[in-house]
């Protein structure tokens, strides 16, 4: 209901103070033509009684109502004309206004329904524009905080090992000479406590036209997987090593079965030894060589088992 009527509003709103000053104008030309003939009337010399000199004032008040009353009209229907034009092109500024904010009002519900983090920066680096993901992510209460300030000075400027990363090797900075998209797996964004944050990015140039007038940069947490990729490596090294305890477990019955092998062995051929004695030195050093082959047969098991264990 209130759309309809804005058009006339807003030419009241114009055509009111022009109204106003042409009113006044052409009432304050009445009151000097008054006086004017006033003192024409007493300048003449000519004796009139008070009849003629009301007689001729009528005649002057109806010639000047008639020539102010035209002009004014004249004057408002102008004026009216102004005001419509103006108002007519002011409700188009306010239209393209209300559009553009309308606009604006759906990007940023745009950018700020993604849990990527965005943001935007000219070509110094300064934050010109972030989305809400962008500020909880670094650990700001929202957009407002970042924007205008350095971004590679505020969250990129040192490296994983702690060492200082300059503004000329930082990858999403270079864009702004090269023109060239790039993408990172892995890089280390740092949130507003001072703690890292491990995140992928990708960062393509803002143009306008030919000219580059700034970057704009996505990047997406990566806490979650790397602490999903490190369950992962225990769960496997756990694996492995269960694995490696059910091998041991098979492998110790086997050793087991072997070493009772080899200590049979033994046993037997000191058993026969005690028997024959020195009454046959052949069979005393048959029986020798036997044990002696059982031993060996028990230390490479033994090496075997420990190479295993590493």
């Amino acid at each position: 209901m209130s759309q309809p009527l804005q058009p006339y509003r807003l030419f009241l709103q114009h055509f009111a103070p022009l109204a106003f000053m042409i009113t006044l104008l052409a009432g304050g030309f009445w009151l000097v033509e008054q006086h004017g003939h006033q003192n024409l009337l007493d300048g003449t010399g000519i004796d009139l009684n008070p009849h003629q000199v009301r007689q001729l004032l009528d005649k002057f008040n109806t010639h000047q109502v008639e020539t102010i009353g035209v002009v004014t009209i004249i004057a408002l229907l102008a004026a009216a004309l102004i005001a419509w034009y103006t108002a007519k092109n002011r409700l188009r500024q306010l239209l393209i206004e209300q559009e553009n904010r309308e606009q604006l009002r759906q990007i940023e519900l745009l950018l700020d329904s993604t849990m990527e983090g965005i943001y935007a920066v000219d070509c110094a680096g300064n934050c010109i524009m972030a989305n809400r993901s962008c500020a909880q992510l670094l650990g700001y209460d929202g957009p407002h905080n970042l924007l205008g300030r350095q971004m590679h000075e505020l969250i990129h400027h040192t490296r994983s090992d702690g060492s200082p990363y300059p503004l000329d090797e930082c990858k999403v900075h270079t864009i702004v000479g090269t023109g060239a998209a790039v993408t990172t797996l892995h890089e280390l964004f740092w949130r507003k406590d001072g703690s890292s944050l491990p995140v992928a990015y990708t960062a393509h140039p803002i143009k306008d036209g030919d000219q580059i007038i700034g970057v704009v940069c996505a990047f997406m947490d990566l806490s979650e997987q790397k602490q999903a990729e490190a369950q992962m490596a225990q769960l496997e090294d756990q694996l492995r090593q269960a694995q490696k305890m059910e091998a041991i477990g098979q492998l110790a019955s086997g050793v087991s079965h072997d070493f009772n092998n080899i200590l049979q062995v033994i046993s037997g051929n000191a058993q026969l030894l005690q028997l024959v004695g020195d009454h046959d030195p052949a069979a005393l050093q048959h029986r020798l060589g036997e044990i002696v082959k059982a031993v060996e047969r028990g230390v490479n098991l033994t090496r075997a088992m420990l190479a295993f264990a590493r």
